[in-house]
């Protein structure tokens, strides 16, 4: 039984593009589908019998309307029918958009549809053309569909396709094929980037209105698929010689008047989901069966095996559209091909940059762990001289309080003597019973004198000999000196000599160490006293003066002794050094000291008039920041 009651497409599904990332997924997929096929199932297109499926759906365009596609497909819906009588046939007209979103619920199992539209479906929904028809216009399958750009006939403006810029062109769709694309491909070829000055309407199907709205002056120029104009001038609905075709091409094998190439006609394919046996019984009823008695007015003149698409390819990707419209990798892809050369020589270059850029990061970061290994290697040599430093300037302290030890020992032996005498004369008293309190008291004062006088000697010799860090305090350098002379007077006075200490009235001020300035002191008048050995009683004596000069505080030690050789000049500073005996330490340690102080130590010395040992300190204001 046929049935022309038009379907109501169900709801869209949509349109699902898999990621990259989903390909474990798909492999999995397509391993299950294996397993089941294994099982003994089979593929759903296999699965259907003829007597599962009772209603069979034809989605058909309908380019100029519901009623026409009903009356031009009627004979093959009928000799389908009568062909195969299990089954009932029922055609669904639809507009394009219409009969994607049937196509995509698969709500049809059949689909008729022109060339550009059945290309798209196949690609994006995977349905298969297995008849096209044949033109009764055209003797060549593969070129009987084609475009006519037509205008009013009264409009004289207008003649070829280079006069369309700026100007209203009117189709059913931009989708169409022959009612757009086909002629939109020649009217670019023409204009070339001029065509975007064309405005585009699209009216939709039917495209019987693109005709009418021309005429009525709703726009100035008008896109129909081939041999529309013939079939309406021959069934009354327009009036010869009311428009004029513009840029019309001869055609020796095709009866219509066109204005662009010809392409394949339509084509009947089946939906991926639709039966194999199904569709087979449909071909072999198709391609048996006879023309339409009125093949003309139905534009189809039965039908044949399906014809080549390729040119209708050619065409979407010319005009860049889908689903042929090139990706981003694809256009890259040509890019770099057509110019491999260049980029072969900047993928070069860029090899060669990024080899010198490892290695310049590279020998960066072996300078780095070299620099770092050294400046480690520095600081621990630094550490260790320092040390050094610290354990020679002690060492040499104590061999100076070691050949001081006669004079300390003298030094102590007074006030304990005198603490001892004041001591029996206080027991003498208390026996004699002769108690003076006033007397008492005078002697015991004497003997807490004499006792701070050797406390003092014993803890000056414990600040002298003990290792510390150095310890900067602003004091008066002349209470320095005298301090440091007090222990120098008993070494003196072992090497008969005189120390003459010009001690100056007003204060000098600066910022050092006390013990280790005294050490410098000492080790100088030292020298100077081993310098006076051999010399006469009026040649043995030291001159220690202590002066301001321009910021800075100046100390002299000056003696009269032999002087220094030239030849051991450059070398009198050098450690373990000596023109006499000892461990040559003495003016090494003390010119250490002198630079950790920021100063300078220096020697003037004339052979047999003597040497004057210079030491130069920054005073308190022109001392710098610590």
């Amino acid at each position: 039984m046929l049935s022309l009651t038009p379907l109501r497409s169900k709801h869209r599904w949509s349109r699902c593009y898999r990621d990259t990332w989903l390909l474990s997924a798909r492999v999995c997929l397509i391993a299950l589908f294996a397993m089941v096929a294994l099982m003994g199932k089979v593929d759903p297109s296999f699965a259907s019998d003829d007597e599962d499926q009772a209603v069979i759906n034809i989605g058909v365009l309908a380019h100029r309307g519901d009623q026409f596609a009903f009356k031009q497909w009627h004979d093959t819906l009928s000799y389908l029918q009568v062909s195969l009588p299990k089954h009932s046939f029922r055609l669904v007209p639809f507009g394009l958009v219409a009969l994607e979103q049937a196509v995509r619920a698969h709500t049809v199992d059949f689909v008729l549809t022109n060339p550009g539209h059945t290309v798209y479906l196949g690609r994006y929904y995977g349905t298969s053309q297995f008849a096209s028809v044949q033109a009764p216009e055209s003797r060549d399958p593969s070129r009987s569909l084609g475009s006519t750009i037509f205008v009013n006939a009264n409009r004289d403006d207008l003649d070829t396709l280079a006069d369309l810029e700026n100007k209203r062109l009117l189709t059913v769709n931009r989708q169409a094929f022959g009612g757009f694309l086909i002629g939109w491909r020649a009217i670019v070829g023409a204009l070339h980037d001029r065509a975007s000055t064309i405005t585009i309407k699209e009216l939709g199907f039917p495209q019987d209105a693109i005709v009418k709205s021309v005429l009525a002056g709703e726009g100035d120029v008008g896109i129909v698929r081939s041999c529309l104009l013939e079939h309406l001038i021959s069934s009354g609905k327009l009036m010869p010689g009311a428009i004029k075709v513009i840029a019309r091409r001869h055609e020796p094998r095709f009866n219509c008047q066109i204005s662009s190439d010809l392409y394949p006609g339509w084509a009947f394919s089946k939906h991926k989901k639709t039966s194999v046996k199904l569709a087979t019984a449909v071909a072999r009823a198709l391609f048996a069966m006879p023309s339409p008695k009125r093949a003309m007015e139905l534009d189809y003149d039965g039908w044949i095996t399906p014809v080549s698409y390729a040119s209708v390819e050619a065409l979407y990707r010319e005009l860049r559209i889908t689903p042929f419209v090139p990706g981003t990798w694809t256009v890259l892809r040509t890019f770099v091909r057509e110019n491999i050369e260049w980029f072969s020589v900047a993928a070069l270059m860029i090899v060669m940059f990024l080899i010198h850029v490892v290695r310049v990061e590279r020998l960066v970061w072996l300078r780095t762990r070299q620099l770092e290994s050294e400046e480690a290697r520095r600081r621990d040599a630094t550490a260790r001289i320092r040390e050094l430093e610290a354990d020679t300037a002690r060492a040499y302290r104590t061999n100076t309080m070691a050949e001081m030890a006669g004079g300390l020992a003298h030094e102590l032996n007074q006030p304990i003597a005198a603490i001892l005498n004041y001591a029996h004369a206080l027991s003498g008293l208390v026996k004699q019973e002769k108690i003076d309190p006033q007397l008492i008291g005078q002697t015991l004062t004497k003997i807490s004198s004499q006792g701070e006088r050797a406390a003092g000697v014993v803890r000056g010799i414990f600040n002298f000999l003990r290792n510390r860090p150095p310890q900067m305090t602003v004091t008066d350098l002349r209470d320095v000196v005298d301090q440091a002379l007090e222990f120098s007077e008993l070494n003196a006075a072992k090497h008969d000599c005189r120390l003459i200490w010009h001690r100056p009235q007003a204060g000098i001020i600066a910022s050092v160490d006390k013990i280790q300035f005294q050490q410098v002191l000492m080790i100088l008048v030292q020298n100077a006293m081993e310098a006076c050995e051999n010399l006469s009683e009026a040649r043995k004596s030291i001159e220690i003066t202590l002066r301001h000069d321009a910021k800075r505080c100046v100390l002299d030690v000056k003696d009269q002794g032999k002087g220094i050789e030239e030849n051991q000049k450059n070398r009198i500073f050098e450690p373990f050094f000596t023109s006499k005996s000892g461990l040559g330490l003495g003016l090494s340690v003390a010119n250490t000291i002198v630079q950790r102080h920021h100063g300078t130590l220096n020697l003037q010395s004339v052979m047999d008039e003597g040497t004057t040992a210079t030491v130069r300190l920054p005073t308190v204001e022109g001392a710098p920041d610590e």
